[in-house]
């Protein structure tokens, strides 16, 4: 939960990014609670709350302003899974150690079908302990 320190912080940040397409007389955007389900959500304030903030804001043309920091979050869900798929995709093999199996690597399709077999397999050991 944000503070109300933590968020007189941000908020300044936030307008800033805004820019011109905040509604400068909008109450919604003084309210915190979109913002802490964002970074409840893992998002990263600097990093996809931010940057997608003020991407949208600087090619914003519309006559309308934006009055509610809800309006952001689908594109800062994309931006923030963008973010982590890049992550995961530059991380190095010996990062992953214990996660990703010294096998090739193999298509979706077949990562997939493994996937499935390990978690059926599971789930019968499970239901073993159980005695089910």
């Amino acid at each position: 939960m944000i503070t109300k320190d933590q968020w007189n912080e941000m908020e300044p940040k936030l307008r800033k990014a805004g820019g011109h397409a905040l509604d400068p007389a909008s109450h919604a955007l003084l309210m915190m609670n979109t913002i802490n389900d964002w970074l409840q959500a893992g998002y990263s304030f600097e990093l996809d709350i931010l940057p997608t903030i003020r991407k949208i804001a600087n090619k914003w043309t519309s006559e309308r302003f934006i009055y509610s920091w809800s309006f952001f979050t689908k594109d800062i869900a994309r931006a923030h899974a963008t973010r982590m798929r890049q992550k995961i995709a530059s991380s190095s093999h010996a990062d992953c150690k214990g996660f990703v199996s010294d096998d090739p690597p193999l298509d979706h399709v077949e990562t997939r079908k493994r996937a499935v077999k390990e978690w059926r397999k599971m789930k019968n050991e499970f239901k073993e302990t159980q005695g089910s």
